[in-house]
């Protein structure tokens, strides 16, 4: 399946095998069931909502049980770079496998479905859509692999959890630093640094995509 621009994304239940595409970045998530990843730098057992980071180059070793359903997302280095602006994140060297919560599970649920659906191109502005929704999703990556780095630091969730209660309102870089007695330049500069993505285009990105799931639902 040949893409023109970076992304191929899959949608898979077994007995299918897991797709391996190479010089790509893999986002692997279980939706259902258990798998296995085999490769000399991970091996382990893959439950349901478990996020698996896979850097190009590096063979994922994937196995699923009967019954598993899973996503694989895959992105050309180029598309993942220009993904993350000017700050790209410190994404791993190796393979990492990575818990996310519950609220973590159901949002790259989401994003995943989004995107799969806007792999039509029919939809008006669908490659605005897919660039919003891989925006927002790696910040989520981000965010769940904040733990595995140096420096991760709670301000960063803690903002974006703010943004998550109140993206209605009339949100601005300068109210979100007073909130967290902080400068609006450091708040700036630390956001993108770890999520990879500025924080005006975030906020741009979620209510565009919150503003998409309103109309179609049929809620104007």
């Amino acid at each position: 399946m040949e893409r023109q621009d970076g992304l191929w994304l899959f949608h898979l239940e077994s007995p299918a095998r897991p797709m391996e595409l190479e010089n790509c970045w893999q986002i692997c998530l279980l939706a259902a069931g258990w798998g296995r990843i085999n490769t000399p730098q991970l091996a382990a057992t893959i439950s349901r909502g478990q996020l698996l980071l896979i850097p190009p180059n590096h063979p994922s070793g994937l196995e699923f049980e009967a019954g598993s359903q899973w996503y694989q997302l895959f992105l050309t280095p180029e598309l993942m770079k220009s993904s993350m602006e000017e700050s790209p994140l410190a994404l791993p060297r190796e393979p990492v496998l990575l818990r996310i919560s519950q609220d973590g599970q159901n949002r790259m649920s989401l994003l995943l479905t989004m995107l799969a659906e806007e792999e039509s191109g029919q939809e008006q502005y669908a490659d605005r859509a897919r660039e919003c929704l891989l925006g927002l999703m790696m910040v989520w990556i981000s965010r769940a692999t904040a733990p595995c780095r140096p420096n991760g630091g709670e301000l960063i969730p803690m903002v974006l959890d703010y943004i998550e209660e109140h993206y209605g309102e009339p949100l601005n870089l300068e109210q979100l630093a007073a909130s967290f007695y902080v400068s609006k330049y450091y708040l700036s500069h630390l956001f993108s640094k770890k999520t990879g993505i500025s924080l005006f285009r975030y906020l741009t990105q979620k209510r565009l995509m919150e503003a998409r799931q309103l109309l179609a639902r049929g809620v104007t």
